[in-house]
């Protein structure tokens, strides 16, 4: 399932939004995922983790990361790894990672902030409301003026 916030800023008066989830497309952009995973784009470690069991799979989602230093915000694919006994990679490219009860995380994929290059995190549901403007750094009006969901 995806989710698209729509926001206005109430400082420049644009609209922009946030994305996070994943549509239909899931099993498509997950094996592009594995790709590069395989090629070593994300790091060794990763390779290598990808590679040493078969039940190790990757969070290919979108999620909203936020930086706490300097309050950027991103829509970036999770990237996560984790251990979900019992659906080989072949069966699990359409099986969202955090979705089983049973899957455990292996390795969390962190992302560094484009603009400061501290560690961000998962934005939290009051962050997700309140998101600020990728133009001029204004603040939204009144949170998300539109939210879209799909598939």
């Amino acid at each position: 399932m995806g989710r698209d916030l729509g926001f206005k800023c109430s400082k420049c008066g644009k609209n922009y939004s946030a994305h996070q989830g994943i549509g239909m497309l899931y099993p498509k952009e997950y094996e592009e995922v594995v790709v590069k995973i395989r090629k070593g784009n994300y790091g060794s470690s990763m390779k290598d983790l990808m590679d040493s069991d078969p039940y190790v799979t990757v969070d290919a989602s979108y999620k909203i990361y936020c930086c706490s230093s300097c309050g950027h915000w991103s829509s970036l694919r999770s990237l996560s790894l984790y251990l979900v006994p019992g659906v080989e990679k072949e069966i699990s490219r359409a099986v969202m990672a955090t979705d089983g009860e049973d899957c455990t995380l292996v390795r969390e994929y962190i992302h560094k902030c484009r603009k400061c290059g501290d560690i961000m995190h998962i934005a939290s549901d009051g962050e997700l409301m309140y998101l600020t403007c990728p133009y001029c750094g204004g603040e939204s009006e009144d949170g998300p003026v539109m939210e879209m969901l799909w598939d």
